[in-house]
């Protein structure tokens, strides 16, 4: 007997989770109970990778928010808040404190946004203050079509299932006339 044949080398597993698809924008769903069914949907527009955020797409009588009071920016398949300056600032939940002037910080699904306050203390500390809750919204994957299951028997015969014998009631007869109109003429004095 020779030599003991040396085992092939494995291939090294990918353990990185597959990317998601490109983001195409943001969603931002109200949280105050008033405003519980409104939604604001942020699209990335042409080349730009960036949308401004201010009261006139939220609330034009919004008192916590500036007229520019953030900016989303897109990169691939993440999407980032920075606050422009505002006055009342903007939280997130993921990130301790408030955000620092055109610092971008990164956005995960599910995360909850407050705009006009430097942090999250309750709806009962600032009602005026506006919240958000994140979704994204990507580049959908195509679904490939379900191809029929295939009778491997005989690739020239087509097998198909008999109809069931079950019985059916008889479908009554209809026809197509048009409703009965009646037409009554006034008569002359």
């Amino acid at each position: 007997m020779g030599p003991k044949p040396k085992p092939k080398p494995s291939k090294p597993k990918d353990d990185k989770p597959p990317t998601p698809p490109p983001m195409l924008g943001v969603e931002f769903i109200y949280e105050d109970t008033h405003l519980k069914s409104r939604t604001v949907k942020l699209y990335k527009k042409g080349n730009s990778d960036t949308v401004d955020i201010g009261w006139k797409l939220f609330d034009p009588n919004a008192k916590t928010m500036s007229e520019k009071h953030g900016r989303l920016h897109f990169e691939k398949s993440k999407a980032y808040i920075s606050d422009l300056g505002s006055k009342k600032g903007t939280w997130v939940q993921s990130k301790r404190g408030s955000l620092v002037k055109e610092v971008k910080h990164e956005l995960k699904e599910g995360d909850r946004i407050v705009f006009g306050a430097k942090e999250d203390k309750g709806i009962s500390e600032d009602p005026q203050a506006l919240r958000v809750k994140v979704k994204f919204i990507r580049e959908s994957t195509p679904k490939s079509p379900k191809s029929p299951p295939v009778n491997k028997s005989d690739s020239n015969t087509l097998t198909v299932k008999e109809k069931s014998t079950k019985s059916r009631a008889p479908t009554p007869e209809m026809t197509l006339k048009p409703p009965l109109r009646i037409i009554i003429a006034g008569r002359g004095a």
